[in-house]
């Protein structure tokens, strides 16, 4: 089934809710100035395309589908939309795309512009997120990435490649604190990742690696921004409880790791290296690499000591930091 060619516009809720679906398809539509959301879609085979959403009170899209127990793919696409001027009255957490646990979904060439929270929020396995663009977010947040993931050991094989990241930076004052705004934010030890030939461009913060585990970060442009590369061991300190496991106390990304019987298939088989992640350093940043990533006119290539990523069992090699683009 498709739908072709539809505008809907001013719904005080959702302009198109569709859920359980099968082998549909969402093709050049314009949903826009909604009170709540512009598409709300989930099931297998779906594909939303060539659509454009603006205006919207909360969140523009959220798409999802899968099985993440069995990490079943949804087959579902979200490919060459546009998202612009979305959170008009809700302003944080309501995304351009909302992809909470999705399986199996490709998101590309995308348009994410001009917003004051997120572009994609959510999390999932086996997706790939590629040649999107996320330009002028994050503007009025703190604590927070243009593309964000967070709090899991489980959610792994994502893959987000060729994406470009233009003015992720907070233009309005903060409250408390100081603007902390990422183009790619792997938040609470985020593990699993691959992070590569991505540009980030007049931004705060590129790629964000909040303690997380087995992340691959290559071949990634950053220019004209202040840190090109972070890494962090939060895990060891203050989010120490999230990762501990003994007689006495189950964190929870460790409940996480028993909730879908890691050491079994299909995880076992799909994701080899969580099999034996309570004997390989709980809690410390491990099997992380930075490698052939590039900086021309940034303040800081990355902010940690080469030294601790050596003992974390990391790796940073063939990094170039260049004064001018």
């Amino acid at each position: 089934m498709v739908f072709s060619g539809l505008h809907a516009l001013y719904a005080r809720g959702t302009g198109f809710s569709l859920q359980g679906l099968e082998n549909v398809s969402l093709v050049g539509i314009t949903s826009a100035l909604h009170g709540h959301t512009g598409f709300s879609l989930s099931g297998y085979g779906v594909t939303l395309r060539d659509s454009t959403v603006y205006g919207t009170g909360c969140a523009a899209a959220d798409v999802t589908g899968g099985d993440m127990m069995q990490l079943l793919p949804s087959g579902n696409f979200v490919i060459n939309n546009s998202m612009h001027d979305y959170a008009r009255i809700i302003r944080t957490y309501n995304p351009g795309l909302g992809w909470f646990g999705a399986v199996g979904q490709t998101m590309a060439n995308n348009t994410f512009r001009n917003a004051p929270h997120n572009g994609m929020l959510g999390g999932g396995a086996l997706n790939l997120v590629e040649g999107n663009l996320f330009d002028t977010l994050l503007y009025e947040a703190t604590d927070s990435g243009a593309f964000y993931v967070g709090y899991s050991w489980t959610q792994r094989g994502n893959v987000v490649r060729g994406n470009t990241f233009r003015n992720i930076r907070a233009t309005e004052k903060t409250t408390l604190g100081y603007p902390s705004v990422q183009a790619i934010y792997l938040d609470d030890q985020q593990s699993g990742y691959v992070l590569e030939n991505n540009v980030c461009e007049n931004s705060t913060t590129c790629f964000f690696v909040g303690g997380g585990r087995d992340v691959i970060v290559r071949n990634n442009i950053c220019r004209h921004t202040g840190r090109c590369l972070h890494l962090d061991n939060r895990g060891m300190y203050w989010e120490h409880d999230s990762c501990v496991y003994n007689a006495t106390w189950t964190g929870r990304l460790i409940q996480e790791l028993f909730d879908v019987n890691y050491t079994h298939p299909p995880y076992s088989t799909a994701f080899p290296e969580i099999v034996d992640t309570l004997s390989r350093r709980m809690c410390v940043p491990v099997n992380v690499s930075f490698t052939g990533n590039f900086g021309c006119d940034v303040s800081q290539m990355i902010d940690m000591s080469l030294k601790d990523l050596a003992d974390y069992g990391d790796v940073y090699a063939g990094n170039t930091n260049a004064t001018t683009c």
